[in-house]
């Protein structure tokens, strides 16, 4: 889904749709963890490494924003999104660890 609001564009979709869509000039893209990074509280180095490669080989010099995504047609079930494992199946303190652990991960990536 492309957004435009007060002239800026921003591109909020799975990793497969962003690299099948059109060339924009886009102002940010947005990205999220797997459920199964949740479940392990810890990311995928390499697929990081490849998808923001990616991106910025397709948009160039982009901001990135990281999120905790909450929902998407294929997972109507909450056990079946990074949010809903997150806020369902992990413990307070687990939920912290983690936001601490993904904040400094993307730190050192960007």
């Amino acid at each position: 889904m492309l957004n435009q609001r007060a002239g800026r564009y921003g591109l909020a979709q799975t990793l497969k749709s962003i690299f099948h869509t059109q060339r924009r000039k886009l102002n940010f893209v947005t990205v999220s963890p797997t459920v199964a990074e949740i479940k392990e509280k810890r990311p995928d180095e390499d697929r990081w490494t490849r998808m923001i490669s990616k991106i910025k080989e397709k948009y160039g010099e982009i901001l990135i924003f990281a999120l905790i995504e909450w929902s998407y047609p294929a997972a109507p079930l909450a056990r079946d999104i990074p949010l809903g494992v997150f806020s369902q199946q992990l413990s307070r303190e687990e939920q912290r660890e983690l936001i601490r652990s993904l904040d400094e991960f993307f730190k050192e990536k960007a």
